[in-house]
């Protein structure tokens, strides 16, 4: 059979930038990859510190980590189950805590 590939960007903002070290590679995924796939992906090439920083226990993703889908919240392009389409950019994004106290 043949086998579908397609090439997503992926770039890095803010501290995840500082995780990974680049602030943007593509990847080469399967056909109909979901993007909890892709950091999966993402996970196994940069190491548990990237896991850690973007995802729970649960596997969710953290509030603080934020991914979009060609510049579109993941609430509107189905979540972490949503298919990646061939040429999309995906956007990792990982914000600071607020400072407590006051």
């Amino acid at each position: 059979g043949v086998t579908f590939l397609s090439t997503v960007k992926v770039a890095y903002y803010g501290l995840v930038k500082n995780i990974v070290g680049i602030s943007e590679e593509e990847i080469v995924l399967g056909k109909e990859t979901r993007l909890r796939e892709l950091l999966d992906t993402l996970a196994e090439r940069h190491g548990d510190s990237l896991r850690f920083s973007l995802l729970n226990a649960r596997g969710e993703l953290r509030p603080l980590a934020r991914v979009m889908l060609n510049g579109e919240s993941l609430e509107d392009t189905g979540g972490l189950e949503a298919i990646l389409k061939p040429d999309q950019n995906v956007s990792i994004f990982l914000m600071v805590a607020p400072a407590e106290g006051g």
